[in-house]
């Protein structure tokens, strides 16, 4: 049977002041940080959480992306803090 490599002591280091920073935000997709550029319009966290929740219910049956994806932003943005949640830069990367 074969074994990883044991992480190297830069990669420990790392891998634990990712850990202590808490969220990571670069795991919202840019498809995710701009549905939620759409919806945040000065929105706390719970705020947001709540518009996207409401905006799935108008969602038709052949919207499955937009649908995964609003699930996916709502899954992430449940596990972070209102803190972390100030510290997202929305802006759209895309021309309003």
């Amino acid at each position: 049977m074969l074994h990883a490599p044991a992480p190297s002591r830069s990669e420990k280091t790392a891998q634990t002041k990712k850990r202590r920073k808490g969220f990571d935000m670069t795991k919202f997709t840019n498809d995710e940080m701009n549905l939620m550029c759409i919806y945040s319009a000065g929105s706390s966290r719970a705020g947001l959480m709540q518009k996207l929740t409401e905006m799935k219910k108008y969602l038709e049956r052949d919207e499955v992306q937009l649908l995964e994806l609003t699930e996916g932003a709502l899954a992430k943005l449940g596990t972070m803090t209102d803190e972390e949640f100030g510290q997202l830069e929305l802006y759209p990367d895309f021309d309003i």
